[in-house]
């Protein structure tokens, strides 16, 4: 039984893939034969971490997207970005809800 992520690394470099370039541009463009290029978008084979760096730049798209999928771009923020796209409704609802602005001691 073959791992469903290879399934679904298939399916997002072939809805890119096709709107762009074929597998033998492709497979030229990364420096690999098209045969690999065909197994990866049939999900027989995944490609390495340093070919889907590679296919990701050609592409112009993110390496962890290609892996992962859509869900990741949603967990990539960091703590200080949450912060600072909240901390502007943050403190708006504090001002209306008259809490004491600024840094608590």
């Amino acid at each position: 039984m073959k791992a469903q992520w290879h399934y679904d690394f298939g399916y997002r470099l072939n809805s890119h893939l096709t709107r762009r370039f074929t597998s033998a541009e492709l497979a030229e463009k990364i420096g690999v034969k098209p045969k690999k290029i065909i197994a990866w978008r049939n999900g027989r084979m995944m490609p390495s971490r340093i070919m889907i760096e590679r296919i990701a730049k050609v592409l112009r798209l993110n390496p962890d997207y290609l892996r992962l999928g859509p869900k990741i771009e949603t967990l990539r923020y960091t703590k200080s970005a949450v912060r600072k796209q909240a901390h502007p409704a943050m403190s708006k609802l504090n001002k209306i809800m008259g809490y004491p602005q600024g840094r608590a001691a």
